[in-house]
């Protein structure tokens, strides 16, 4: 669990950061049940993040900036935690700007936020060389908006 993977949780205070971030979750990301249980499970470093300057802006950016929506960034989350865990300003931030640039949107890509984030630096640079502006799903025109 939770302690077994990461013991500094126990000098963590309730009612300073784990409530909070709970309640976030909860309220914020839509995150409740198992999807709550299973996010902080899997990346319990998320208690350890400062909600302020790094959870809240980065769940910001995936919902109003990367296209996700609170339905895709929820979606996001309780599949792979750890995307909330790499930098907003030197991660997570640039790769949607160089993305963009190629009109490759974040949610509607196949590869998926997951791998995007996931891949290091040379990886990512490669993958995106190869891609083309209609990798990415789009509605044909008249349709979805």
């Amino acid at each position: 669990g939770v302690v077994r993977r990461m013991p500094g949780v126990l000098l963590l205070s309730v009612e300073a950061n784990l409530a909070p971030k709970i309640a976030y979750f909860v309220g914020e990301v839509g995150l409740e049940g198992e999807d709550l249980r299973k996010t902080f499970v899997t990346m319990p470093s998320l208690l350890a993040l400062s909600l302020d300057n790094n959870i809240i802006p980065t769940v910001d950016y995936y919902v109003h900036d990367a296209g996700l929506g609170r339905d895709g960034t929820r979606e996001m989350v309780a599949d792979w935690p750890a995307t909330l865990g790499y930098s907003l300003e030197k991660r997570i931030r640039p790769r949607i700007r160089r993305m963009a640039a190629r009109g490759i949107v974040l949610g509607l890509v196949v590869v998926g936020p997951r791998a995007v984030m996931g891949m290091g630096e040379e990886k990512f640079s490669a993958w995106l060389v190869r891609q083309s502006s209609d990798w990415s799903v789009a509605l044909p025109a008249g349709r979805g908006g």
